[in-house]
């Protein structure tokens, strides 16, 4: 288990409401050990908040690397700068939409957006969209594709890696999955459910 982990499980366990897995009503496992096994079936996954996730690779990568992630994050924010300069350096102020399109693809490159499998394919189709304007001219289309292929992709990879990177350590310790889930910080979904399963607000 990494270090950061450690330390933050020595100063949690006092807090758990809950102290096994078993005790959590709307969870349908009797053993922390059923949950890993499901999860690494790929039966049940985790989905993790993105400010908790953020926070936690501060501790796992340091400060460096979330610097980078953080950089590479506001992808939409430098892909709608870039909109703007081409709008105003080619004339072509059909690129201003590239603004709220960039936005959009990183909104819905959450996973746990419902309709992130939509956008996702979306995505892939507007990446040879993009190859396609390689090799001819590059319209405003290709731009505005653009735009969106490199929002979304950008913040789905920060994503990733800063989910998967707390997700490792949640399914090595029973207290850091109940704590996290305690405090709404980390749900359940099951595969072929689009409901995901949280802790009660109270």
């Amino acid at each position: 288990m990494h270090d950061a982990a450690k330390i933050f499980i020595n100063n949690i366990e006092s807090e758990l409401k809950w102290r096994s897995i078993k005790e959590i009503e709307v969870i349908p496992f009797d053993s922390f050990e059923e949950l890993v096994t499901e999860a690494g079936a790929n039966k049940v996954h985790l989905g993790i908040d993105y400010g908790v996730a953020n926070k936690f690779a501060e501790f796992y990568f340091g400060k460096f690397h979330t610097w980078i992630f953080l950089m590479v994050a506001a992808g939409w924010i430098w892909t709608s700068i870039s909109s703007v300069v081409l709008a105003i350096y080619l004339s072509n102020y059909w690129l201003l939409l590239g603004i709220p399109i960039s936005f959009i693809g990183f909104v819905f490159s959450n996973p746990f957006n419902p309709a992130r499998r939509l956008f996702k394919l979306i995505a892939i189709a507007l990446f040879f969209v993009v190859i396609g304007g390689l090799f001819s001219d590059f319209t405003t289309l290709h731009f505005l594709s653009l735009f969106y292929l490199l929002s979304f992709s950008a913040n789905s990879y920060v994503y990733e890696v800063n989910q998967s990177s707390l997700k490792r350590e949640v399914l090595k310790s029973e207290i850091l999955f109940i704590y996290l889930f305690q405090t709404r910080a980390i749900g359940l979904k099951f595969a072929g459910s689009e409901q995901p399963i949280w802790a009660d607000k109270n």
